[in-house]
């Protein structure tokens, strides 16, 4: 009454929305589950098969953990075809959030096993992409070629390009340039080399 007679209303207690109360009805984040569950496993396996791992019973010890593989595997399929049943709707959710959480571990394990052996060599090459830029040797191994796309492509012409004294100036990258011919490309890389072809003598009609 008093609310009323002063014109204003009284406020509302704030509304618990499903997104507030997400974490109480899933319960852990899925990945958390799956690594817990993961270790529950193997903590639960180790525990009852430590028996045979003592007496020095081996292949039991194997046979134990394919049982328990195998008895895992089961049991979730049998949770997963019980739950589209409508009689267990009530107590679904922590069987579904138990399920989940195995099914992506077992895709955890299967990236691990996938991403690890490949790690080495995704830093061996980018360490050589940082010390050796443009040649690979992941392309090396595989297609015998160091990298031919970065190179360098330049044109040049003995004729124009002669600095006097008979060398020529090819440049660093010269000797994966294109000449006129087969020919002068041939001359360009013996004077990239240093090894100055000489001249071809003068043809004399006299000489026999």
């Amino acid at each position: 009454e008093a609310g009323e007679s002063g014109g204003g209303e009284a406020p509302k207690p704030p509304e618990l929305t499903r997104e507030g109360t997400r974490i109480w009805e899933d319960g852990l984040p899925l990945a958390i589950s799956a690594v817990f569950v993961l270790a529950f496993d193997i903590v639960e396996a180790g525990a009852e098969l430590s028996f045979f791992y003592w007496v020095g019973w081996n292949k039991a010890l194997m046979a134990g953990l394919i049982l328990k593989w195998g008895l895992t595997g089961l049991f979730l399929f049998l949770t997963e075809s019980l739950l589209k049943t409508r009689c267990y709707r009530a107590c679904s959710l922590p069987l579904i959030h138990w399920v989940r959480a195995h099914r992506m571990a077992r895709d955890m394990l299967t990236s691990m096993v996938v991403v690890l052996p490949q790690l080495p060599l995704v830093l061996l090459v980018g360490f050589n992409d940082y010390v050796c830029p443009g040649c690979s040797a992941h392309q090396l191994l595989l297609y015998r070629d160091p990298g031919a796309v970065d190179r360098e492509e330049k044109v040049f012409d003995l004729e124009e390009d002669d600095t006097g004294d008979g060398s020529v100036d090819l440049g660093p990258w010269g000797m994966f340039g294109r000449a006129g011919s087969d020919e002068g490309q041939h001359r360009g890389v013996l004077q990239w080399l240093g090894l100055r072809s000489a001249p071809a003598p003068a043809h004399d009609p006299d000489c026999i």
